[in-house]
């Protein structure tokens, strides 16, 4: 358990989302966040822009006005003020939920730990990964994988994942989530391979 500097609280765990919606991944991380926080580990949810009440309700927002075309940057504003928030706050970790807000906390945050599941292969870079992605999915065809055996072996890598960013290896668990996440694209182009066709 890590304290916050000049105090007796706990630091918390920060989890970080683009904004609220009526979505599964917030709804997904309002559940996580309930499920691991504790006095002695406290979890809260943190946005970069303001949105209308939805399924995440967060303890905090940056409530930064949405930028016009969020999808194709970003906003140098949002990571000005994330900096400063997460300063004040002294989190223990940052939880990044999808890849939006990664270059975020990659650069308002570089000294705090982060675990990103899910976030390597976004859509943004999906396109340009995709070649890779039919390389393997080919192969594991060939080779009589299934699907549901990547989906299998992201998992294990996930969790492999987190184990290392717990010893306190972030660079391996870095490595390892993005295999991971590599795998868990993989598999759904595989599947798409093998889907029998109407």
């Amino acid at each position: 358990m890590t304290r916050s500097a000049g105090s007796g609280a706990p630091s918390p765990v920060v989890h970080l989302l683009p904004a609220d919606a009526n979505r599964g991944a917030q709804r997904g991380a309002r559940l996580l966040v309930d499920a691991l926080s504790s006095i002695d580990q406290p979890h809260l949810a943190l946005t970069l822009f303001a949105a209308p009440a939805g399924l995440l309700l967060p303890e905090r927002s940056l409530g930064l006005a949405d930028p016009r075309g969020r999808g194709l940057g970003f906003s140098w504003k949002a990571i000005r003020r994330l900096r400063r928030t997460l300063r004040s706050m002294r989190p223990a970790a940052l939880v990044l939920h999808g890849g939006e807000v990664l270059p975020y906390a990659a650069l308002a945050a570089p000294r705090v730990h982060f675990y990103a599941p899910g976030a390597m292969l976004d859509t943004h870079a999906h396109k340009f990964i995709q070649p890779l992605l039919n390389l393997i999915a080919r192969a594991c065809l060939r080779r009589g994988v299934s699907a549901n055996s990547l989906t299998l072996a992201g998992l294990v890598l996930g969790v492999l994942a987190a184990l290392c960013i717990a010893a306190g290896w972030p660079q391996w668990g870095v490595a390892v989530l993005w295999l991971s996440g590599l795998i868990d694209a993989a598999d759904g182009t595989l599947a798409r391979l093998t889907a029998p066709s109407a």
